[in-house]
């Protein structure tokens, strides 16, 4: 990635970020959140904006955190978890 693109991916991630913290659901959530930023550039819009700066393509942050990162946050199995 060039720097500019690198500089637009920074900022998709601030804006999903911010946008995850403004959320009542964000303490459970921020437990994943650099797996989630990390899942971010995977996603269309986000690639479309860090790469080809298409500002159209970037989701309503404010109302697509949340249901991207419920989608995308990766819990521990239960048979990993030792017996009580």
């Amino acid at each position: 990635m060039r720097g500019e693109q690198i500089e637009r991916l920074f900022g998709a991630r601030v804006m999903f970020t911010n946008a995850l913290a403004a959320s009542v659901q964000s303490s459970v959530l921020f437990e994943h959140l650099e797996a989630l930023r990390l899942k971010l550039v995977l996603t269309d819009p986000v690639l479309r904006w860090a790469v080809l700066g298409d500002v159209d393509a970037l989701p309503p942050f404010e109302s697509w955190a949340v249901p991207f990162a419920i989608t995308n946050a990766r819990y521990e199995p239960l048979y990993k978890k030792e017996a009580a």
